[in-house]
């Protein structure tokens, strides 16, 4: 037993002390207040003011206040709906605190990164059976769908960044009398594009041999096999397992 207690202490130490596991929970740490307020809302939506599944169904008078449904959706979307993104952003915000970089432009450049990453045009077939190009981020990659891909895109593009920032050459140095933050921003410009250049070129490369993006492939081969993981009874065990041990 003492052996077994020895072995979670490191095991619980090591966790403790992870940088990349500590910046995450510390992401949906600080993200934990807009999943409450994106629970409320799907509550509203889906549970009280739902004439097939909530309380409409069985007390028609509440259906009265459907007209803030739209209104809750929303509030669903700029919480839950857009998820990845916040994550993303806070992932880099607090692993930049380790190096001593800029927080917000580390998170907002893991925001780049990924987005650099995503496929942001789809063709579509409208009303009138034209073949149409449409441009801008999907819905699909901003939810959950798009969480392990961000962090993971976060956590490289800060480690990246780091390695790239102490290329000496690759900073653009300002004379003294510069204030401080705009010679910050002048040093921060090579390596940054040098990165985007790299997470654009991957994105490229992945496209060209697995026919799909980034997202795609980390969704099939991370995602996809844990939902089946946490759908099954072993599953749901072996996770309350390790929550009630960690």
């Amino acid at each position: 037993m003492e052996k077994m207690q020895d072995t979670l202490s490191k095991v619980g130490e090591w966790s403790a002390n992870n940088k990349y596991l500590v910046a995450i929970k510390n992401a949906f740490e600080k993200y934990m207040p807009l999943i409450i307020i994106g629970a409320i809302a799907v509550l509203w939506t889906n549970v009280i003011v739902n004439d097939q599944t909530g309380l409409g169904a069985l007390w028609k008078p509440i259906m009265n206040l459907s007209f803030l449904n739209p209104a809750f959706n929303a509030i669903n979307f700029c919480t839950m709906g857009i998820i990845a993104l916040g994550i993303t952003f806070l992932v880099g915000y607090e692993l930049a605190k380790n190096y001593k970089f800029s927080p917000s432009f580390c998170g907002f450049l893991s925001v780049v990164a990924w987005v650099s990453m995503l496929n942001t045009t789809q063709t579509i077939v409208n009303v009138e059976k034209e073949t149409v190009s449409v441009s801008g981020l999907f819905s699909g990659v901003l939810g959950t769908d798009g969480l392990f891909t961000g962090m993971i895109i976060a956590i490289v593009t800060v480690e990246l960044f780091r390695a790239l920032y102490s290329i000496d050459w690759l900073k653009i140095k300002l004379p003294d009398q510069v204030p401080e933050g705009v010679a910050r921003s002048f040093e921060y410009l090579l390596p940054a594009f040098v990165l985007l250049l790299i997470t654009s070129m991957l994105s490229l490369v992945i496209q060209n041999v697995s026919g799909g993006y980034i997202n795609d492939l980390i969704f099939n081969l991370i995602q996809k096999p844990l939902t089946y993981v946490g759908g099954s009874l072993p599953g749901i065990l072996c996770l309350t397992l390790i929550s009630g041990l960690f």
